[in-house]
């Protein structure tokens, strides 16, 4: 048997194995966290409760009011939002009461509708100087349970609370209007200054 005979192949041989490492590397999580003890098939969970949503953006101006074409969120952005944030409220409130991981869930979402923040769940997690376990590298360190994604589910139906914003352990954060202690949390408001 001589090397001349599979001289041809050789070739193919590489792009294979090369095609093989590349679909490995893409499916590695992005980002280096430590994996999580406990592994929770997030799509199952997720197609469990969840079903995407449609949004229709309109755009006013002073003459007149135009209605923009229908975005649609895809599934994948859908469901990624909704891991990302089930991810931070185990991370920053997994030892939490039932009430105090609803509050966090509350914190992300109302920051996302108000209009001094980000519009998007990831844009909201991943500001700057805003949630310590993403400053850590510490988000995904922990899968969430299934009582956060059922949380979740009933607060994005209804709010516990549509007004708290701010959430710090060890006292109240000097930008917002003082709230309520809860376990480990000091909530807060917007600042009446804000408005």
């Amino acid at each position: 048997m001589h090397f001349e005979e599979y001289a041809d192949i050789v070739p193919q041989i590489l792009l294979f194995l090369l095609a093989i490492v590349v679909i490995i590397q893409l499916n590695q999580p992005l980002g280096a966290y430590e994996p999580a003890e406990e592994t929770v098939d997030v799509t199952e969970v997720m197609e469990t409760y969840w079903e995407p949503i449609e949004t229709e953006t309109v755009v006013e101006t002073e003459t007149e009011t135009e209605e923009t074409e229908e975005t649609e969120i895809t599934e994948e952005d859908f469901y990624d939002s909704l891991e990302m944030l089930a991810y931070c409220t185990m991370a920053e409130a997994g030892n939490q009461s039932e009430e105090g991981k609803r509050l966090v869930i509350d914190t992300i979402l109302n920051r996302v509708d108000n209009e001094y923040f980000p519009n998007t769940v990831e844009e909201v997690i991943n500001a700057p100087g805003q949630f310590e376990v993403v400053a850590r590298g510490t988000l995904y360190r922990t899968a969430p349970t299934d009582d956060i994604y059922d949380l979740i589910r009933e607060e994005i139906a209804e709010r516990t609370n549509d007004k708290v914003i701010y959430f710090t352990a060890g006292g109240y954060n000097p930008s917002g209007e003082p709230w309520k202690k809860v376990g480990d949390h000091y909530f807060s408001y917007i600042a009446n200054r804000y408005q």
